[in-house]
C-alpha cells in the first residue's frame, strides 16, 4: 500500500512538474497556451480566459498543457502561421529550449527529491559483532541470547566484525557451538546446538545484526550525495536501454524499476525513491522515445536540415505510428518481465 501511494503521488508530482516546465518556459518566450487540464477524457468543466482553455477532465490523474491549437485537415489556410504568439511561429532555438524545458524539470526534480532523501535520518547495517535479534525457535532463542548482545568469541576465535560471527558460526564442526557475550557489565558462557540451513547443511543458530542510526550529512555532502545518487540511477538506466537479453527486465518500466530499488533501499525511503527515480526514468523516456518529448527535438533536427518549417500533419502522423510502437513495446516488456 505504501508503495501504491507514493506511485500515485510522485506520478502527479512529476506530472505536475513535467507540465508547468512547459508552461512557465512557454510563458516566458510570449508563446500562447492553448489548454491546460486537470485530467484526461471527456471535460466536466471548462473556461476559456484569453487564449487559454482552462479544463477538468473526467479522469484527474495527470496535468496537461497544450501549446499550440491541434492541426485539423482543411485548415490549409493557416499554415505556415504568421501569429507572433503562435509556438510554430517561433525560431528552432526559441521551440528547442521550450521543448527542453520539461525534462530539464524532470531532471530538477530528480535532483531535489536526492537532496532531501540525503537529508533524511537513515539506518545502516551495524557492522560490529554485535546481535540486533533473535529469530523466534531458533536454538540461540532457547539458549537465552538477546538482541544487543556483544559477542566476544565463538569457539574460542574473537570476531572482528559480524560477518566473522557468521564465518564462525557457519563453519563449526560437529556438536555445539560455544559463544562468551557480553551483556551490560556481564560476561556469559553459552552453548548453543546449532540447526542446519535447508540450502547447503551449513550449522545456523537464528541470530540477525543490528543496525545503527546515521545522522544525515551537510549541505555540501548532501548536495554531492544527491548528485551522485541521480548518476548513479542514470547509469543503471542508460544500462536498462541496451539491446541486450540480460536487460529485458531492467526495461520492463519504471515501476518494475522502482519497485526493486526499494526492496533494496526499505519501506521507510519509498517515498524519496520513487520520487528520485520517477523524474529521472521519464526524463529519458522524454528525450528517447520519439512519441514523446524526443519527437519533438527529432521534428527540429529534421527542420534544421530541411531549412522550411515542417507540416504538422506529418508530425500527426508520425505520433501515431510510434504510439503504436511504444504501446507494443510496453505489452513486451511486461511480458517478459514475468516470462524471461
Amino acid at each position: 500500500m505504501t508503495m501504491l501511494v507514493s506511485y500515485l503521488a510522485v506520478g502527479l508530482l512529476i506530472n505536475l512538474s513535467h507540465a508547468v516546465g512547459h508552461l512557465l518556459v512557454a510563458r516566458w518566450f510570449g508563446v500562447a497556451v492553448d489548454r491546460i487540464s486537470l485530467g484526461i477524457g471527456p471535460s466536466l468543466w471548462s473556461r476559456r480566459r484569453g487564449r487559454t482553455t482552462f479544463r477538468i477532465a473526467l479522469f484527474p490523474i495527470a496535468f496537461l498543457v497544450r501549446l499550440r491549437t491541434r492541426w485539423k485537415d482543411g485548415a490549409e489556410g493557416v499554415w505556415p502561421p504568421s501569429d507572433p504568439q503562435d509556438l510554430r511561429s517561433k525560431n528552432l532555438v526559441v521551440r528547442g529550449v521550450v521543448f527542453a524545458s520539461a525534462p530539464t524539470a524532470l531532471l530538477l526534480l530528480a535532483l531535489a527529491s536526492a537532496f532531501v532523501a540525503a537529508g533524511l535520518e537513515r539506518t545502516e547495517p551495524d557492522d560490529r559483532p554485535v546481535v540486533g535479534g533473535v529469530a523466534s525457535g531458533m536454538p540461540a532463542e532457547g539458549a537465552g541470547i538477546e538482541a544487543g548482545d556483544l559477542i566476544l568469541t565463538v569457539d574460542g576465535e574473537r570476531p572482528e566484525t559480524w560477518l566473522d560471527v557468521v564465518m564462525l558460526v557457519s563453519t563449526a564442526g560437529d556438536g555445539p557451538v560455544r559463544l562468551e557475550v557480553q551483556r551490560g557489565q556481564e560476561v556469559l558462557t553459552l552453548d548453543i546446538e546449532p540447526d542446519r540451513s535447508p540450502f547447503d547443511d551449513r550449522p545456523m543458530i537464528g541470530i540477525v545484526p543490528g543496525t545503527i542510526t546515521v545522522q544525515p550529512p551537510g549541505l555540501l555532502a548532501r548536495t554531492e550525495e544527491a548528485v551522485t545518487t541521480v548518476a548513479g540511477y542514470g547509469r543503471r538506466l542508460l544500462q536498462g536501454f541496451m539491446p541486450a537479453p540480460t536487460r529485458v527486465r531492467a526495461v520492463a518500466g519504471p515501476i518494475a524499476i522502482s519497485s526493486m530499488a526499494a526492496e533494496r533501499a526499505g519501506g521507510a525511503s519509498t517515498f524519496w525513491l520513487a520520487a528520485t527515480y520517477f523524474p529521472l526514468t521519464c526524463f529519458a523516456w522524454c528525450v528517447v522515445f520519439p512519441y514523446l518529448d524526443g519527437r519533438r527535438f527529432l521534428f527540429l533536427l529534421v527542420e534544421a536540415v530541411a531549412r522550411r518549417p515542417i507540416h504538422p500533419k506529418h508530425e500527426q502522423r508520425f505520433n501515431l505510428v510510434w504510439l503504436v510502437i511504444v504501446a507494443g513495446f510496453n505489452v513486451f516488456a511486461s511480458v517478459a518481465r514475468f516470462v524471461l
